[in-house]
């Protein structure tokens, strides 16, 4: 499939393949191993802001689909011209030194990682890793969350606003602000009220116990010490 941009041209043409792995698990994916500051994530993507593509298309987005409103996609044997539009185009060939699975949070891609040493290999590592999962998967931009490792990377680089910048740091996958789990509470949490019916029932109690006692002591008082 042919392509358009408004963002200027591509080197490549749209018919260039680049070679890729058969699985997000094979030797490319090797890098650090990647744990997310924020692990609870929601079900919704950042970048939900898409029409649904159609069923069964296996489309490769562009990285700034959330980022710069850029709604040019590939289709998946156009791996080459894909990943060289995000880099001509958005990143100006500024690439990070550090990125992050737009789907997953299994790896952290360190282009200064013993095994890469390079920031174009290391980038391309990770589309590759990325596509992997919309092929295989069956991803879409609407299942695209933010790496804040690249995020911060384009604000350093004035590849993106300040405006864009704070909206995206803002979005999180949790936990949810105090406003939203006032009426959620851990578990044996009694509420006040509960808490209060349940202490008069314990003087109720106490005080049966103590009229009980009294009850008795006063029996046997009359009994001349005997029980009855």
């Amino acid at each position: 499939m042919s392509y358009s941009s408004s963002a200027g041209d591509s080197q490549y043409t749209a018919s260039t393949v680049y070679p890729y792995a058969s699985s997000t698990g094979t030797s490319y994916t090797d890098a650090t191993a990647y744990t997310q500051a924020s692990d609870n994530f929601s079900q919704d993507g950042y970048y939900n802001m898409l029409p649904n593509q159609t069923p069964g298309t296996l489309l490769l987005p562009c990285e700034f689909v959330g980022l710069g409103s850029c709604d040019i996609s590939f289709n998946y044997n156009e791996t080459e011209a894909w990943i060289e539009h995000i880099i001509v185009n958005h990143l100006q060939d500024k690439l990070p030194s550090k990125a992050a699975c737009w789907f997953c949070d299994a790896f952290l891609f360190d282009a200064k990682a013993s095994q890469v040493r390079d920031r174009r290999l290391n980038f391309h590592n990770r589309m590759e890793h990325i596509r992997e999962h919309i092929v295989s998967e069956g991803k879409t931009a609407n299942d695209i969350r933010p790496d804040f490792h690249m995020l911060d990377h384009l604000r350093h680089y004035r590849l993106i606003s300040d405006a864009t910048y704070n909206r995206v740091r803002r979005w999180h996958e949790g936990p949810l602000h105090p406003e939203h789990t006032r009426h959620v509470y851990s578990h044996g949490y009694v509420p006040p009220e509960r808490r209060v019916q349940q202490e008069r029932s314990n003087m109720l109690l106490i005080d049966h116990v103590k009229e009980e006692r009294q009850r008795k002591k006063e029996k046997k008082s009359r009994s001349g010490g005997q029980w009855k």
